[in-house]
């Protein structure tokens, strides 16, 4: 529904805690556009979080949803026990991730966000070189 181009494209995500959140992608890095979906307007009172850029996705994610962070922690802890073990081969990585429901059972001894599905293991890209003699064109 929003613009792309080469150089800029929009990413709709919604958190472990179903906050949904518009990303931009630019060369940049990644910032947070709005916290609806589709939409490249932020709020306005909180301006700190709409104008800083994340290297990564990762960092991003990190820092707007406790329950990704807890995730990713658990499968981290779940694979070097695996690969202590000398059972990394065994381990095949998982194409799809499903979230697991937000329940608010307090009740329930185990984390809200754990889960047995695998998270999607994607190897980090680092940022292109600028090149410093690079003189833009516009027209």
């Amino acid at each position: 529904m929003l613009p792309r181009t080469p150089d800029l494209i929009f990413v709709n995500v919604t958190t472990l805690e179903a906050q949904p959140y518009c990303l931009e992608l630019t060369l940049k890095g990644w910032r947070i556009t709005s916290l609806r979906s589709d939409c490249m307007v932020g709020d306005f009172t909180r301006l700190e979080l709409f104008t800083k850029y994340y290297d990564s996705l990762y960092l991003l994610m990190d820092d707007i949803s406790p329950g990704y962070r807890e995730r990713f922690s658990e499968k981290l802890v779940q694979r070097l026990k695996l690969i202590e073990a000398g059972e990394e081969d065994q381990v095949a990585p998982c194409a799809s991730l499903q979230s697991p429901s937000l329940s608010t059972d307090s009740s329930s001894k185990e984390s809200q966000y754990s889960s047995t599905e695998s998270l999607p293991i994607v190897t980090p890209v680092s940022t292109p070189a600028i090149d410093p003699d690079f003189k833009p064109k516009f027209k």
